[in-house]
């Protein structure tokens, strides 16, 4: 059949930055002590020394003793990203901020002591790669206003199962009481995000996303980014010039490509065949399976996020599947499978 051939220009008309979740539980204080394991200055496993500092702003912080004292927490990345995401080694942002404490104006007070330690550990809790910044023995320094230690990984190679978050204060002038203010470092805002490739590329005919697993929804960027109905997929075939744009969904991070420049048509003969479509994406649970042609044998799986099979169904001689999902609100993988080949999408799930 006959179909048009697009040209591309391949430079960024606007962006979108990433909104991603913050992995880490708590990272704030605002729930108090809960979601930390926390060691005190003897080892052991006791929240003991730490407190919640409510500073006048109303922010809240923890707050250590005039002893060394830790907090940590271990993530498990499978709750949340696929084995085939974390394989292609998302960059992976961390930080936490620091500042002294004291109750009195001599700044000296203030130069509390501070640490942080990161680890992305693989399924056997191996340490991929970490990232310290201060240690006991030679800790950063806090002063009167906050500072951030931070860090972004990249290129540490496959097999991310958990990332280990670790952070440690103390006084620097050994209690003092009323003068020293009788506790150490402040702690709080920490993070750990990992970032999604937004990149999208061009084979000639259709642009494609570089990233698995995800939620798609392409954008008009000539319209205010208005979404084009019915392209969901990881490919999109434009039929006319313009800028478009795609939206990646990946466990709740949400992020924008930059548009991409069709400049111009021309018409060749091409014999490819439309990807399957899934959608309404996401759904409250009734969804309509689109192939691009009639199949004799077509077996459709519905996974859990972590890969988990949660159900199979076989059907022959049919080119659309209206196929329902009665599961709890969330992410599920549906893989529709013809023949040998196999198309995976990430469905989201709503009430």
């Amino acid at each position: 059949m006959m179909k048009y051939l697009l040209f591309l220009s391949i430079f960024p008309v606007f962006y979108l930055q990433a909104q991603c979740d913050n992995l880490v539980v708590n990272p704030y204080a605002e729930e108090g002590l809960t979601g930390w394991s926390f060691i005190n200055d003897i080892g052991e496993v006791s929240s003991e020394g730490w407190a919640i500092e409510i500073e006048q702003s109303d922010n809240r912080t923890f707050k250590c003793s005039h002893n060394w004292i830790t907090k940590n927490q271990e993530i498990d990345l499978s709750t949340h990203y696929t084995v085939n995401y974390l394989n292609t080694e998302p960059e992976i942002y961390v930080q936490e901020m620091y500042k002294g404490y004291a109750t009195t104006d001599d700044e000296t007070h203030y130069n509390d002591l501070y640490y942080l330690h990161v680890e992305l550990r693989d399924a056997s809790r191996n340490i991929i790669a970490s990232f310290t910044e201060g240690t006991e023995e030679n800790p950063l320094i806090a002063t009167q206003n906050w500072q951030t230690s931070n860090h972004t990984f990249s290129s540490y190679g496959p097999g991310l199962r958990y990332i280990y978050i670790e952070s440690g204060g103390k006084d620097n002038e050994n209690w003092l009481g009323g003068e020293g203010g009788g506790y150490g470092t402040l702690i709080d805002s920490a993070v750990v995000k990992l970032s999604i490739d937004n990149t999208i590329n061009f084979d000639g005919e259709t642009l494609f996303s570089n990233t698995e697993n995800a939620i798609y929804q392409w954008l008009n960027c000539n319209n205010n980014f208005e979404v084009i109905l019915g392209s969901t997929s990881k490919s999109f075939t434009p039929t006319s010039i313009g800028d478009y744009a795609l939206e990646i969904n990946v466990n709740g991070c949400i992020d924008t490509s930059a548009c991409q420049t069709i400049n111009s048509l021309s018409i060749i003969e091409n014999n490819k065949t439309r990807p399957i479509e899934i959608y309404p994406n996401p759904s409250s649970g009734e969804l309509n399976i689109e192939l691009n042609n009639y199949y004799d044998n077509v077996e459709v799986s519905l996974k859990s996020i972590s890969g988990k099979l949660i159900s199979k169904q076989f059907y022959k001689n049919t080119r659309n599947i209206r196929f329902e999902i009665n599961q709890q609100s969330g992410l599920y993988i549906i893989e529709t499978k013809i023949g040998s080949n196999l198309n995976s999408s990430l469905i989201q799930i709503v009430e």
